[in-house]
């Protein structure tokens, strides 16, 4: 809140140094329309979609369609995918005359190439940049510019990170190698900020500290929040068009931030926010009348305002930038506090961790079956494959989804959550199934991987032609099928495990057999050894190590003892395990020469064992206030949880200094009765004695006596 003291914190600059640049004298001002869309958050992405942002996007086209001056811009290219595959094709209905005919998709590319709609940031969506794998971050980049190409032909150099929550140092390296020369941040720590914008290098040069030697990407920092001026631009929600007051607000936020950039002249400012330009037409009305009255008004002579892009914008700079130094910044800008004290975003870090697993987990799928139909594809085992490469980019996009910075941070809600959970088991199907496909090549592929998508599905994993189910807990588990191998018959499966590394490989196999009969032989029949064997509920778990070469694969057969006689059964190798309580799981990982074991206690706490040290670790949840804070994944330390904590302590001293005044001053009046009376001063006892031993009423009564002395000396 603004009356909390910021305990010695630097202030919002204010003035700028005296090294610096003047101020220009004559200002432009770029009105920058756009809608940022979040794919998931308070709804789920299709819920989003079907409730607001299709018909920004309609709207906005048919807006832009009708004046040559206005301009959009887009950033959020999962939704704009989407329209595309719903209505890309179908005529608009919307624009006069014969226009109307034309289809969303002739109307947005047409606008795209006058320049007035421009999409940015060319990601498939905008990821945590902290949670984001390296090669996840490469993939939503590749997914983005192959979407843009193939919806609309086109392409970007601008980013656009104006919402996560924090910004990581690996980020100028990726963009710089993949063709941007401009990134818009959006959110860097108050103290970062005010560092920036008190020496106006809010426009500065970010170079990655891990990757010396790569080119640098220029940089253009919001001064404040990418939402609205202030809730007076909010078109969506009110009809009120007062050209005087929105105008002096607009000179305010000029002149407040000219001062935190280089003397170029030009401002831009965000004319938008969440889900904004539903009411497209009314917005751009207002906004026109602006700019019309602008040119009228005797306080704007030293100002322009106008339409633009957030390229015509940085075109408008550039000049400027060329010719002066820019700062060189070379570390992230973690972690995100957005205030002063302790309003740190970490709890990012921690929230939901199912969803955290899962969008790891489902990577890893898609990651080793783009590696095994690369593989396929060179040994030329399957003449067409653009089959697979479909369903393998949508297995790509879900997984983008999943790193979105309200999906991985865990900041969504249950049913966002929910919808997250159900788009990235399906993308593990899919995955698996393409696996499945690539290592036994079949006539009817496509009908397989279609199958896929339908939940009921069993799937063969990428690496094995045994089952794995994606959608419980036992998901690192593979399953040989009850159809295939039971204790009465088994006609035998193979489970083949590849290595799309260019090393040789260890890995360590799980499996799940519903035969203690079964037994297990390598491609040359010779017996594998397990290394654990556990039967529960006639279910045999086991697991054993194949040793697989660089870009290669090797079979492990699960077939009936008749065949293979000097095979030992696997009721015959079980390995009895402790009996242990749900509060006492225990796991031990071997790795070379690391040896580690875990030990789940009660209340949380796990026990952490290795080399002959012990470290336990306790996850624990904190306070927040709903309206204040939606999710606890925004903070790691609620500001209301420290603001309750202030109030009762000083609350109950408050309590008790009112107590003892009012014990103080009746007291006084007792003492005053008594001198009257002459009595002794004494509080508790029989005959106005005070109870030997009684420790309290000692004090009580020597402080009602030092009492009587002080009134006594008044008198």
């Amino acid at each position: 809140p603004s009356w909390m003291p910021r305990f010695g914190e630097p202030g919002p600059p204010t003035d700028r140094q005296q090294s610096q640049e003047p101020l220009p004298r004559n200002l432009t001002l770029h009105l920058l329309p756009h809608s940022h869309s979040d794919i998931g958050w308070n709804l789920s992405f299709g819920g989003y979609y079907h409730a607001s942002v299709r018909q920004v996007l309609r709207r906005a086209s048919a807006a832009l369609w009708s004046d040559r001056a206005r301009r959009f811009t887009w950033g959020d290219l999962a939704f704009l995918d989407m329209w595309m595959d719903d209505e890309g094709d179908s005529a608009n209905g919307m624009l006069a005359g014969a226009d109307a005919a034309l289809t969303w998709r002739q109307v947005l590319k047409e606008l795209m190439l006058r320049g007035k709609w421009e999409v940015v940031g060319g990601t498939y969506v905008s990821p945590d940049e902290g949670l984001t794998t390296w090669w996840a971050h490469n993939t939503i980049v590749d997914a983005g510019h192959r979407t843009l190409a193939t919806q609309l032909n086109a392409t970007t150099r601008v980013g656009w990170q104006i919402d996560n929550f924090g910004h990581h140092n690996t980020v100028p390296h990726v963009l710089s190698n993949t063709g941007y020369s401009w990134l818009v941040l959006g959110r860097m720590a108050y103290r970062d900020l005010y560092d920036f914008a008190s020496k106006s290098t809010l426009q500065f040069e970010w170079r990655s500290s891990e990757h010396e030697g790569t080119n640098g990407l220029r940089t253009h920092f919001l001064a404040e929040h990418y939402g609205l001026p202030s809730t007076a631009f909010d078109f969506d929600h009110t009809n009120v068009c007062d050209e005087d007051v929105l105008l002096g607000e607009l000179q305010q936020l000029a002149r407040r931030h000219v001062r935190q950039y280089p003397a170029h002249g030009h401002v831009l400012i965000m004319m938008g926010d969440d889900f904004r330009f539903v009411r497209a037409a009314r917005a751009f009305g207002c906004l026109d009348r602006l700019i019309s009255a602008s040119r009228k008004h005797e306080s704007w002579r030293d100002m322009k305002l106008q339409y633009s892009t957030v390229t015509e914008y940085l075109d408008s700079v550039q000049p400027h930038l060329d010719a002066h130094a820019m700062r060189v910044h070379g570390g992230d800008f973690y972690p995100y506090q957005d205030k002063p004290v302790e309003q740190y975003w970490s709890g990012i870090l921690g929230s939901r961790p199912y969803l955290k697993w899962l969008v790891r987990d489902t990577e890893q799928i898609v990651q080793h079956v783009e590696a095994l139909v690369a593989m396929q594809r060179m040994r030329g085992t399957r003449a067409a494959w653009s089959t697979v490469e479909l369903h393998l980019e949508f297995c790509r996009k879900q997984v983008a989804i999943g790193y979105h910075h309200d999906a991985i941070t865990g900041t969504c809600t249950d049913d966002a959550f929910a919808d997250y959970v159900e788009r990235l088991r399906t993308a593990a199907r899919v995955a698996l199934r393409i696996g499945h496909v690539a290592l036994q090549p079949v006539d009817d592929a496509e009908q397989q991987i279609s199958a896929a998508y339908n939940a009921d599905q069993h799937i063969g994993s990428a690496y094995n032609t045994a089952t794995r189910d994606v959608d419980n807990a036992a998901r690192n588990w593979l399953e040989i099928a009850p159809t295939q191998c039971t204790d009465s018959a088994c006609v035998g499966a193979t489970v083949v495990v590849t290595n799309t590394l260019l090393a040789a490989q260890d890995v360590v196999v799980r499996l799940r057999v519903h035969s203690g009969s079964a037994v297990l032989v390598d491609e040359t029949g010779v017996a594998v050894q397990p290394v654990h064997v556990q039967a529960v509920d006639n279910i045999y778990y086991v697991e054993f190590v194949v040793s697989v070469p660089a870009l290669g694969a090797r079979g492990v057969v699960v077939s009936n003892r008749t065949l293979y006689a000097d095979a030992p059964m696997l009721r015959d190798q079980i390995i009895a395990a402790p009996q242990t309580e749900q509060t006492n799981l225990q796991a031990e990982l071997h790795q070379g020469g690391v040896h580690v074991r875990l030990r789940s206690e009660r209340n949380g706490v796990v026990r952490i064992e290795s080399g002959g040290r012990v470290v336990r670790h306790q996850m624990r949840s904190y306070f927040t206030n709903p309206y204040v804070q939606s999710s606890g994944a925004y903070i790691m330390h609620s500001f209301n949880l420290m603001y309750s904590i202030v109030f009762w302590i000083f609350g109950g001293m408050l309590a008790s200094g009112l107590a003892l005044a009012w014990l103080v001053h009746v007291g006084t009046i007792h003492i005053l009765w008594l001198r009257h009376v002459r009595v002794p001063c004494s509080p508790i006892g029989a005959n106005g004695t005070n109870t030997a031993g009684n420790a309290v009423a000692a004090a009580i009564g020597s402080l009602c006596g030092a009492i009587s002395v002080f009134y006594a000396a008044q008198k």
